[in-house]
């Protein structure tokens, strides 16, 4: 997946520059209280990590692809590392806050499981995930399209699921559309 992520990158593909409105919604929704410690996971160009950070977070990025966080690593310096959100560096309960924005989707189905027990070992008590997984196949990037319902349970083994809500963003001039939902989920 790195080797994937890399390339879609050199290609200038990607590479976002506003935040996802949705995070931000979900932000001043939920009161996200400022200092906290939160991590992107997928952190991409870092548009939603700047967004964090702006916003009053103590903000970090993670990313499988090396060229992204190099292309990135001037401005954010010691805050994104090259990592999978499958095996983590951080201790355990680092984070009160874990952004995914259609990240955790572009692993395979069978990886669901080490994905989430890693998110729930490094999320504090009572900590909030932000967490959107696009239920079509999209830009075609999508490894796990999954039935809403499998999903659920699986969340659930591992999360309490506070929020569900369902998003579609539409793309290329209206010829692309995506469902998506965009969970809200306690660590409890």
């Amino acid at each position: 997946m790195k080797k994937e992520w890399n390339e879609i990158y050199k290609n200038g593909k990607e590479l976002n520059i506003y935040p996802s409105e949705v995070l931000v919604s979900w932000a001043y929704r939920n009161k996200i209280v400022k200092s906290q410690k939160a991590l992107d996971i997928g952190c991409g160009f870092a548009n939603n990590l700047r967004f964090l950070i702006e916003y009053g977070l103590d903000a970090y990025g993670i990313d499988n692809s090396d060229y992204i966080i190099d292309a990135i690593r001037d401005e954010f310096n010691q805050r994104v590392s090259v990592q999978s959100i499958k095996s983590t560096t951080f201790n355990s309960d680092s984070f009160d806050i874990l952004v995914d924005r259609q990240s955790i989707q572009h692993n395979f189905v069978s990886d669901l499981s080490k994905i989430y027990s890693e998110c729930r070992r490094i999320i504090k008590m009572n900590g909030l995930m932000f967490s959107v997984f696009q239920l079509t196949e999209g830009n075609g990037a999508t490894k796990a399209v999954i039935d809403e319902h499998l999903l659920d349970q699986k969340i659930s083994e591992y999360f309490t699921i506070k929020e569900k809500n369902y998003h579609m963003q539409t793309t290329n001039n209206g010829r692309n559309k995506h469902d998506s939902i965009v969970y809200t989920l306690l660590k409890e």
